[in-house]
């Protein structure tokens, strides 16, 4: 599957309006897909263990997060909730000022 802008969508859609195998995201969630990517490999760890730091820090406010959660966040397929993108970032031991740089 490819994934374009909004606005890449639009346009194209104009020239072929059966374009049913392209995917709109959005510029944040492709961001911080690639940030959140980035930083867990800095980090050294597996989608599998992000997973189980989520787990541990998203008890307390009743958050779970699979490894599969990871992937789609990393894949652009869907933005976290805020809690979750609390208990993620937690768990990537940053700040979301590190995020947003």
């Amino acid at each position: 599957m490819k994934y374009m802008s909004c606005a890449a969508y639009k346009a194209a859609e104009t020239r072929n309006p059966h374009m049913m195998d392209f995917q709109i995201v959005s510029r944040r969630q492709v961001e911080l897909g690639y940030k959140m990517r980035s930083f867990r490999e800095s980090h050294n760890m597996s989608q599998r263990d992000l997973a189980f730091r989520c787990s541990c820090f998203g008890k307390p406010f009743n958050v779970k997060i699979t490894n599969f959660d990871v992937s789609v966040y990393e894949r652009f397929l869907r933005i976290p909730s805020q809690k979750k993108l609390e208990v993620l970032l937690k768990a990537l031991n940053i700040t979301m000022e590190d995020l947003d740089k």
